[in-house]
């Protein structure tokens, strides 16, 4: 066609953003409304990709190792630590197998399309739901071990909230990713976006809720009896000043019995001190003429002897304590609110993050760097990855909850 009109020419321009125009120059005698050209544009070497998308095969395979990385180290720790929480860490783990297989079909798919210039269908629609999948997973799970599962109890409370979520997010998600264009997809990445936010929120406001009913807790308390002491048993309460009284009474009733055998001048003055063994504990002077003295001074020393005795021999009540009905709950209720703290830390740095990732991606939309801010978004994924894990790693005993106690332990009839 040009060769029969030289002076019809197809000219091309590239704008500084990296848009291509073409135009058409000195064609007149076609009929334009009839004209039809096919143009495939490539850059240097064949490659198929955008200047965008060159570096993505190899990102993906780099974070594809990472992640690899990652689960051994992960999955090395968990058996050291497999005394306790394993099934947190069970549920990581399989959230990191998960980012490697989407990662290796990402690249898969991305090197498709750098060889042969066009999406593969099957592998499109896998990265797809795999990418749904972990989205849904991941958001559901945070949900949960916010509320205590997998932690505190071995069933959520509300499983049909987290199983709804999950569906949502994955629906939503694969929706997003179908749909090429039109405002369908806009309004399916909306809801995407809005149930990715609202369920970050939620799983933050739960750890919030677990960690105030933390901060009211009190250990359950039992009177019990004292280790060997009887109810109702004579006990020894006789105390330091108590050994002068006794032997005063004793002085008391030798004195009372010489002043009996003697004169009655002699008895006045063999009238002796008696200690009276009442709670006042002070000495009593009975001087007595004969035989009365000496009577006075024997009742005397009498009753200082009969008080000792009986302060010595008391009846007394058995003594009772407050002791906890779980010794060690004090102990897992310090780990739990550890762990928690620092899930709580996890969650926010997610939601900063995801916020960060968002404005950036909106940012450079239109730029060459959008590979930068896929690589930046998998290390902040790996770095709260750690933290999460870090949380779990606290999980050194039992911290599951255990069932509300029964009459009996709680020693009620």
């Amino acid at each position: 066609m040009f060769a029969r009109q030289p002076d019809c020419r197809l000219g091309r321009f590239v704008a500084p953003s990296g848009t291509f125009y073409f135009d058409l120059a000195n064609c007149n005698e076609f009929a334009i409304a009839n004209l039809s050209f096919w143009a495939h544009a490539v850059n240097p070497g064949g490659e198929e990709l955008s200047a965008a998308q060159i570096p993505m095969p190899i990102v993906w395979i780099v974070v594809s190792l990472l992640w690899i990385a990652v689960l051994m180290f992960g999955i090395g720790d968990a058996v050291r630590l497999r005394a306790f929480g394993t099934s947190a860490r069970v549920a990581l783990l399989a959230l990191a197998a998960l980012k490697i297989a989407a990662a290796l079909i990402a690249a898969a798919e991305v090197e498709h399309r750098s060889v042969r210039g066009e999406a593969d269908a099957t592998l499109e629609l896998a990265a797809a739901v795999l990418n749904a999948a972990l989205r849904g997973t991941a958001l559901s799970l945070a949900v949960g071990l916010s509320s205590g599962w997998l932690l505190l109890t071995r069933k959520p409370n509300k499983p049909v909230i987290i199983v709804a979520l999950f569906v949502g997010i994955f629906g939503a998600t694969v929706g997003a990713s179908l749909l090429k264009s039109g405002l369908m997809m806009l309004g399916v990445e909306f809801c995407a976006l809005v149930l990715l936010i609202g369920s970050c929120l939620w799983a933050v406001r739960s750890t919030n809720y677990t960690l105030m009913r933390f901060a009211t807790w009190v250990p359950t308390t039992v009177r019990r009896r004292v280790p060997g002491a009887v109810s109702g048993s004579e006990t020894d309460t006789s105390t330091d000043d108590e050994a002068p009284r006794a032997a005063a009474g004793a002085a008391g009733a030798a004195g009372g019995a010489g002043g009996a055998g003697g004169a009655g001048g002699a008895g006045g003055a063999g009238g002796a001190v008696g200690a009276v063994g009442g709670d006042s504990g002070l000495a009593q002077i009975a001087v007595a003429n004969g035989g009365g003295g000496g009577g006075g001074g024997d009742g005397g020393g009498g009753e200082g002897a009969g008080g000792a005795a009986a302060r010595r021999r008391r009846r007394v009540p058995a003594a009772v304590e407050w002791v906890e009905v779980r010794p060690g709950e004090r102990r897992a209720m310090v780990v739990r609110v550890a762990v928690f703290l620092a899930l709580r830390r996890a969650l926010i740095m997610l939601l900063g993050g995801a916020g960060v990732v968002l404005c950036a991606s909106l940012l450079l939309a239109q730029t060459d760097d959008t590979w930068l801010v896929m690589t930046v978004t998998e290390l902040w994924l790996m770095l709260v990855f750690f933290e999460t894990w870090t949380a779990f790693r606290l999980i050194k005993s039992n911290i599951v909850e255990p069932p509300p106690l029964s009459p009996a332990e709680l020693g009620v009839d």
